[in-house]
């Protein structure tokens, strides 16, 4: 019979070069040591993190072990005890684990930014945003953070987990200024539609305080040419709608997907010829509520 998988067989082949194997068969091995972190760490493996450093399996390997990894710890479509492994997990990591995880990204961003910056975003949601959000350091996190997001769209996605995590009103208004909010405009033009998201999330988070550039990238988004685009912003259209910011603006880009026909109590939209059917009727659902309501104020 095949041997049962251990820590030390699968650390045997990380360490032997998993390099050598076929891409999916990487992914596969990758796959079952994320597995095995998830099922024995901090009882049966407690030195599992530290066993599988990057210097000791190379960062590539380090990177996608910790994505499947963090894929495990946020599933929601588990069970309740489940459930309570993956909180028992994430609050064992929250102690030790995850600042020196932070640490590793910080001296592997130049080496390999979009792999770390991949990882980073998985991570951001549930680990402490201020071991992110160092400010006093030169070259921290968020110093390398805010030079690569000129360069690698990845540094976006972490943009938005730190934006989208749950804060009081004062510290929402000083994580907007740490992750230069306003530089959003720029971005959308380098990056497109993954500003764009990010300008979403903000306007989202930051609807109390959203500033005109987190609009201006918001309506840049709307009008890039994609059906799916657009849809991947309603939930910011909604937030700056619902909060009666910029409404005419907000009206107004969308007027290239809505048709007006005149009449009070109805509203037509129609597809161009270049719109997916699927797409365009997710996106005429999702705007139809939002947008009714303010062409009978502000189009007639």
């Amino acid at each position: 019979a095949e041997p049962a998988m251990t820590p030390e067989r699968i650390m045997a082949w990380l360490v032997a070069g998993a390099d050598a194997e076929a891409a999916f068969v990487r992914k596969q091995g990758y796959a079952v040591a994320a597995r095995m972190v998830h099922r024995m760490f901090p009882h049966t493996w407690p030195t599992a993190f530290a066993d599988m450093a990057p210097d000791t399996i190379g960062l590539d390997a380090w990177n996608q072990i910790m994505f499947y990894l963090t894929d495990l710890l946020t599933d929601r479509d588990v069970d309740e005890d489940v459930q309570a492994h993956n909180t028992m997990v994430k609050d064992a990591m929250r102690v030790t684990v995850v600042p020196e995880m932070v640490y590793t990204w910080v001296k592997a961003l130049p080496q390999d930014p979009a792999g770390v910056l991949r990882t980073a975003a998985a991570f951001a949601p549930w680990i402490d945003a201020g071991l992110l959000l160092d400010v006093q350091e030169a070259n921290g996190f968020l110093s390398q953070l805010l030079t690569l997001r000129w360069e690698v769209p990845q540094a976006l996605d972490v943009m938005t987990a730190l934006i989208g995590k749950g804060m009081d009103c004062e510290l929402k208004v000083q994580v907007a200024e740490m992750l230069h909010v306003d530089d959003l405009p720029a971005l959308v033009a380098q990056h497109g539609i993954v500003a764009a998201k990010t300008a979403s999330k903000a306007a989202t988070v930051f609807v109390e305080y959203t500033s005109p550039a987190v609009v201006e990238a918001l309506l840049a988004g709307l009008a890039l040419d994609d059906t799916a685009d657009a849809l991947s912003l309603m939930d910011g259209v909604a937030a700056l709608v619902a909060a009666g910011v910029y409404p005419s603006e907000i009206t107004h880009a969308l007027c290239t997907r809505i048709r007006y026909n005149g009449s009070a109590d109805e509203l037509t939209m129609e597809p161009r010829p270049e719109d997916d059917m699927y797409g365009f009727l997710a996106l005429r659902n999702a705007l139809m509520d939002q947008v009714e309501a303010l062409y009978k104020k502000y189009a007639e």
